[in-house]
């Protein structure tokens, strides 16, 4: 279970020791997106029921946040004022290095973040839950497209960690992270594979626009990836929910 108690190091802020980053963590991404998920999935459906969707919808949008520590948002913030800068190659590789915050990463993190809220609010409490759930899990499996034989940045540490850890532990990396989520792809099919279906899509368009722009991928770009993951996931399920199919607005 080292894997798992590095993955929940990692990716959270449960206090989980792990010494060291372990390349097994790759196997336990989807059962981290399930936790998290799972957590912020009850707070919208108790903010939704109790006392309205955009309470149910603010907290679930922070709460995920929180639990797993400001990563992506950290990373968000790190990729947003380098993506937005119009320069060259070399000028936006040390604006991604640099920690400061400017306003394309305000900008950028301001419009993730306020979609997300103003999309889950569409939703009643048993569908908001279901889209956050799905959205957090999808966001998680992100990451093996993401780094699967990418071209790192050469200063990336991280990137290199997972590209190798994912690279090497391809196919056991799918079979551990599709079991525990069987049981969604066979209960809700016409929301779950749709949903993949878009990760992999924002997943391989996005890398290839961050090839052109910097040359290759990070984990900070990663981290934003994610992040447009859970947005897109969470509009289609929304759109999906407008068109009364699958999952009724009376849930």
């Amino acid at each position: 279970m080292d894997g798992l108690r590095s993955s929940l190091s990692f990716f959270t802020v449960f206090p989980v020791r792990s010494p060291e980053l372990r390349g097994k963590m790759v196997y336990f991404l989807s059962i981290i997106g399930m936790i998290l998920g799972g957590i912020s999935g009850l707070l919208y459906f108790l903010g939704a029921t109790f006392l309205n969707s955009f309470v149910g919808s603010s907290l679930a949008v922070i709460s995920v946040l929180i639990l797993s520590g400001f990563n992506h948002l950290d990373g968000v913030l790190d990729s947003g004022d380098a993506i937005m800068a119009r320069t060259t190659t070399s000028v936006k590789l040390k604006i991604l290095k640099d920690h400061n915050v400017g306003a394309g990463a305000i900008g950028v993190a301001f419009s993730l973040y306020l979609l997300m809220v103003a999309f889950l609010s569409y939703l009643p409490p048993i569908s908001g839950a279901i889209a956050v759930i799905l959205a957090e899990i999808m966001s998680k499996l992100s990451f093996i497209v993401f780094f699967k034989s990418a071209r790192i940045i050469e200063t990336s540490r991280l990137g290199r960690f997972f590209e190798k850890s994912i690279s090497e532990r391809w196919g056991g990396s799918l079979i551990w992270n599709f079991s525990p989520i069987a049981l969604i792809f066979l209960i809700l099919p016409g929301v779950a594979f749709p949903a993949l279906l878009i990760t992999l899509i924002v997943t391989y368009i996005f890398r290839r626009r961050m090839y052109l722009s910097f040359g290759g991928v990070n984990g900070d770009l990663a981290a934003l990836n994610g992040e447009m993951v859970r947005l897109s996931v969470i509009i289609f399920i929304s759109l999906y929910c407008a068109l009364g199919s699958g999952l009724p607005l009376y849930l």
